[in-house]
């Protein structure tokens, strides 16, 4: 799982990673934190 700054979401590297990847972007508030990171 890591967060491709260039797009602004979380990507999975495998299906596990996957699945969070689609719960983590749904959070809006931790993907403004990241984005500003």
């Amino acid at each position: 799982l890591y967060f491709d700054s260039d797009v602004g979401f979380f990507f999975g590297k495998d299906d596990y990673g996957r699945l969070n990847a689609e719960r983590w972007n749904k959070d809006k508030d931790l993907i403004a934190d990241r984005r500003g990171a």
